[in-house]
């Protein structure tokens, strides 16, 4: 089944196979929203499971299905959800980096349908906003924290472009493909710009997720530093 999506029939299968049940699922791969069926599978999860909590990352470019499916899912499951929406940059930036025109319009929009929905329901757990940062928006990155702050009720956290090149410490080379980021869009994550974020971090209200995504950028920092394998997976 390779380079295809798992039909509903074969995540039936999956989730049906499990021996144990889970807390905690994030459903990827691409743009979950896009799958005509996530509603279903979400079903499918929440009733082979006692208390599950689903995250669901996306580019936000389709707002009205969007809330549409996830206010389906808080009146219809016991489901817990966390939403997470991307968003490298401003306006022209956040396009220009994403390569659609217009997503940043649409992702924003998402991002306040979101606002609204989570006041209406408790178990809408968290919404997050993420930069992903390269080279491309490290300069535009504190115009972009700025303008976050305006979304009282997401949290904004940041990861940044990795590659098995400089990135993976201590690992075989046979698991390794033929394709390395050596010299594009790779940042070095220095530590003006790690304070930056870790500033920004610590005057969230959401205190538990600011110091894991702290204690994140530590790890980050120091593996960048001892250029070696910090914590083991």
């Amino acid at each position: 089944n390779a380079g295809k999506e798992l039909s509903l029939a074969e995540c039936k299968k999956v989730i049906m196979s499990l021996s144990n049940r889970l807390s905690v699922v994030t459903i990827t791969g691409g743009e979950p929203f896009t799958r005509a069926d996530i509603i279903d599978i979400c079903c499918l999860l929440d009733q082979n499971n006692k208390k599950l909590t689903v995250s669901l990352p996306t580019a936000g470019f389709m707002p009205e299905r969007i809330e549409e499916s996830l206010r389906t899912l808080l009146q219809k499951t016991r489901l817990t959800l966390r939403v997470t929406v991307s968003l490298d940059g401003l306006a022209s930036l956040h396009d220009s980096v994403r390569g659609y025109p217009g997503l940043f319009e649409r992702a924003t929009e998402t991002i306040i349908r979101c606002i609204k929905l989570r006041r209406q329901f408790p178990r809408f757990q968290t919404l997050s906003i993420l930069t992903t940062i390269g080279l491309e928006n490290t300069k535009g990155l504190p115009d972009l924290i700025q303008y976050v702050k305006k979304y009282r009720g997401a949290f904004h956290k940041f990861q940044f472009v990795r590659s098995t090149a400089t990135d993976v410490f201590g690992c075989d080379a046979s698991f390794f493909s033929d394709f390395y980021i050596t010299d594009c869009d790779k940042p070095i994550p220095s530590k003006q710009l790690i304070d930056l974020i870790k500033h920004e971090l610590k005057q969230s209200d959401d205190r538990i997720n600011a110091d894991k995504e702290c204690a994140v950028l530590d790890m980050i920092q120091k593996t960048q530093e001892e250029r070696r394998k910090y914590v083991s997976c």
